[in-house]
């Protein structure tokens, strides 16, 4: 079982990465992706899960104050007990399903799950896994429940991070590089291909503008200053679920000097990534892994102080070399400008980041993630093929 929320992009393309891995290396295992807010059926849950997506939308600067009160309360621990139909319904789809080994890549569901399997007398008889997707430290510290069975992190940073928050260290498994869906590494697009079936233009410096799942509000702001740059670039802007940021920017589009193609919702990723020669987004994990599988430098987000949660991620990219932090509002057409003008520069970043590349590093996860299924569990004698 993979559990995960749709609060931002993130969570939701590490449990995929997951099942497409465990799909490919153990095609004899069954994977069921619970989506917390809708098996809870609690108006209330979605909302509290939801609310992270109308804030990204709406002011990015109000997810610090969420942020600050979530680590200091336990939301789950107050939420739960007062709605009883949640809270009956994750036990309802975990007795259903009936799972082997769980692993959540969400942070704040890790408190009432640990609370049902108690209930059901199935703690540490199913293996609890918590996945935390941040890079570095400073991100919530509901990533850690004492009673886990395992946790993995992305580097020696975030390892010491769950340390602090309670994690014992012999609990912790720390990946070599980061793990992305297996459509990013099965075959790598080279960028004229990339180009050629995208109908970009083939010699263009190209720029993408990606900003999350949810389409961040600096996206329309990088769009505008891009296709008033003058500079001889191509620019791909790819604005999520975001309605409203789609229009705003096509009409961008629609006036800009700068060839400019805009996407909402895409499945393109990883052809658009390969297309590009750097990327512009905010300092999310999941982006900054995509990116440096494909090996393109990154220009982050920074204007405004980054999320508590992304500002690890800003730090990870700054230190070791592959990309730039966007600080100030001309900052961005300066920094492409250099990426375009300095070739040195540029290939050190790429250089970097293949210091970085592990292909394998979803495997890798898969393989550990197999490694924990229990020789017995309260459902079945034995797993087959494990």
């Amino acid at each position: 079982m993979l559990i995960y929320e749709t609060a931002g992009g993130g969570h939701l393309a590490n449990a995929r990465a997951i099942q497409a891995g465990l799909s490919e290396r153990h095609p004899d295992i069954d994977v069921f992706m619970m989506h917390v807010g809708q098996e809870t059926q609690s108006q209330r849950i979605k909302a509290l899960y939801g609310s992270y997506n109308v804030m990204l939308k709406s002011d990015p600067r109000m997810v610090k104050v969420g942020f600050r009160v979530l680590n200091t309360i336990n939301a789950e621990a107050l939420l739960m007990p007062l709605i009883p139909k949640a809270r009956h319904n994750l036990e309802a789809c975990i007795r259903r399903e009936k799972p082997d080994l769980i692993v959540s890549v969400f942070s704040m569901v890790n408190h009432a799950i640990m609370r049902v399997l108690k209930d059901l007398s199935w703690h540490h008889k199913v293996p609890y896994l918590i996945f935390c997707t941040d890079l570095s430290q400073g991100f919530l510290k509901h990533w850690v429940d004492t009673e886990a069975d395992g946790f993995i992190a992305l580097s020696e940073a975030a390892a010491e991070q769950l340390i602090a928050f309670g994690a014992l260290p012999q609990q912790i498994k720390v990946l070599h590089g980061l793990p992305v869906h297996p459509a990013f590494t099965r075959t790598r697009t080279e960028r004229s291909e990339a180009r050629t079936q995208l109908r970009l233009a083939p010699d263009r410096f190209t720029v993408l503008v990606t900003m999350g799942g949810v389409g961040g509000k600096n996206t329309w702001r990088y769009a505008r200053d891009l296709a008033s740059s003058g500079l001889p670039i191509q620019v791909v802007v790819v604005c999520g679920r975001n309605r409203l940021l789609e229009r705003r920017v096509r009409r961008i589009a629609s006036r800009s000097q700068v060839p400019m193609r805009v996407y909402g919702y895409t499945d393109q990723m990883p052809l658009l990534m390969a297309a590009s020669d750097c990327i512009v987004s905010k300092p999310g994990p999941g982006t900054i892994a995509e990116a440096i599988e494909q090996e393109r430098p990154l220009l982050l987000d920074a204007i405004r102080e980054p999320m508590p949660q992304e500002k690890g991620n800003l730090d990870f990219v700054v230190t070791n070399g592959i990309g730039d932090a966007i600080e100030k509002r001309n900052d961005l057409v300066k920094l492409v400008r250099r990426y375009m003008e300095d070739r040195a520069r540029y290939d050190a970043v790429v250089a970097n980041m293949a210091k970085l590349r592990n292909p394998e590093a979803v495997h890798d996860l898969v393989e550990y993630i197999v490694s924990r299924f229990p020789e017995q569990s309260p459902h079945t004698s034995s797993l087959i093929g494990v």
